[in-house]
């Protein structure tokens, strides 16, 4: 693209005597393009290999072949704070801004293998090794979910969504002295259904893809969401200063009830397994859930919205929504999610070769043993986080112990991760290639 550019710019510098005024403008664009390129740049740059969980690269990319087909990720290092995903294109925004530049002839020609549906996917930098928190991974391949789902809603939430602004907006300007005249409140009317819109499309992005990842991931999604959730206060107002995050007490609540919904808790799987710690596995997640219970019990994120009308309006029309949303992730993709019975039957095995310090790679003995699932694999790490691990603060310090366990933690699951989507490629290579010979 940069080479494209360059011609371009080289045969404005002979325009520029004739017709000075558009060769300026198209220089201009030509420049802001080009800086965008090379601030882009860092993502490529970023995703090195050393800078990677690499052991979860291809696993991540076959678990979203598995949902959403002809889509490439590329995962990357950031130094905020979160996990972020590009739902947009980026293949095709840099051809529709090459547009007005190239021809159709140069265009094809550029972008010949250029991947279609790239993606790039951030994670905390400073927790590249954090096998756990990785779960939340899943929910950015959820966006993915979620613009589809969104992409074919029915456009009906808007007039209603719109009426209702207008109504609110008509009363207030009655009380007002002097009152706004009516050209005026159409223009506040208008700026308010945009917000309105944006609030309930942020908070759908968020819920839907949160629903995705319980719903692939069960328990692990859920106390990775908490794990990041506890960085920020549970209650934030939907606002632009917060990018529109709905708040992350009702995001657990969402969780915890899709999650007890699929059948996918610890407690409603404690039967017909020969794990050797059941009890102890199921006591101890059981007082966590308990205290998640407690937290998602309490209903002041919804006092926070209601303080705030218009935020208020946009989130009844999100409440509305969410079943049909759910209806559409089980009706698209309900299929491909695992059951609590294979899940669980994968997870308990894999927990006692944690306790043996032994990476949590396949299921079975002997020469009857099979790769685990990535899924099963993410739980039983943080099931073996939770009831078997020391806690991590001793007299109101961070305990070394915790710190040196949670390290082999962390990397016995990213090992497991990748010797297993090894052994799952490697079989499915013979298989293709049997009797080629």
């Amino acid at each position: 693209m940069a080479k494209a550019l360059s011609v371009e710019l080289i045969a404005l510098r002979g325009d520029y005597t004739d017709d000075p005024a558009n060769a300026l403008i198209q220089i201009r664009f030509l420049d802001h393009f080009a800086k965008e390129l090379g601030a882009h740049l860092r993502y490529i740059d970023g995703a090195k290999t050393t800078s990677l969980p690499w052991s979860i690269t291809k696993p991540l990319e076959s678990l979203l072949a598995r949902f959403v087909a002809q889509r490439t990720v590329m995962l990357r290092p950031q130094w905020k704070y979160n996990y972020t995903i590009s739902t947009g294109d980026l293949g095709e925004y840099y051809r529709e801004h090459l547009v007005p530049i190239l021809s159709a002839t140069a265009l094809d020609q550029l972008f010949t293998g250029f991947p279609r549906g790239f993606h790039i996917v951030s994670f905390p930098s400073i927790e590249r090794k954090s096998a756990l928190l990785h779960c939340d991974l899943a929910h950015e391949l959820g966006h993915l979910i979620a613009e589809d789902y969104i992409r074919q809603e029915s456009t009906e939430f808007v007039g209603l969504l719109s009426e209702r602004v207008r109504e609110h907006l008509t009363r207030l300007n009655e009380s007002r002295t002097p009152k706004l005249e009516p050209l005026f409140l159409q223009v506040e009317v208008s700026e308010h259904i945009d917000r309105a819109l944006q609030v309930r499309r942020r908070a759908l992005e968020e819920l839907v893809s949160d629903m995705f990842a319980c719903k692939l991931l069960g328990p692990a999604a859920l106390f990775a969401l908490h794990a990041v959730a506890m960085s920020f206060p549970l209650d934030l107002l939907p606002v632009s200063r917060s990018a529109y995050y709905p708040p992350w007490r009702m995001r657990l609540r969402l969780a915890i009830r899709v999650i007890a919904k699929a059948g996918l808790l610890p407690s409603q799987n404690s039967t017909g397994h020969t794990f050797s710690s059941m009890d102890q596995l199921q006591d101890r997640t059981a007082a966590v859930l308990d205290e998640l219970n407690t937290a998602v019990a309490a209903t002041s994120d919804v006092a926070k919205i209601s303080s705030d009308w218009l935020v208020s309006l946009a989130y009844e029309s999100v409440e509305r929504a969410l079943p049909m949303a759910e209806a559409f992730v089980d009706g698209e993709h309900g299929a491909k999610f695992m059951f609590a019975e294979r899940l669980y039957a994968e997870s308990y095995g894999l927990v006692d070769r944690l306790i043996e310090q032994i990476p949590p790679n396949e299921t079975g003995s002997g020469e009857e043993t099979q790769p685990a699932s990535l899924e099963a694999i993410l739980n039983a790490a943080w099931f073996y986080r939770i009831a078997f691990m020391p806690a991590p603060f001793e007299a109101g310090e961070i305990a070394e112990e915790f710190l040196e366990e949670l390290e082999t933690l962390n990397r016995l699951t990213l090992k497991a991760a990748e010797f297993a989507h090894l052994r799952t490629e490697y079989e499915a290579w013979t298989e293709r290639n049997a009797g080629l010979e």
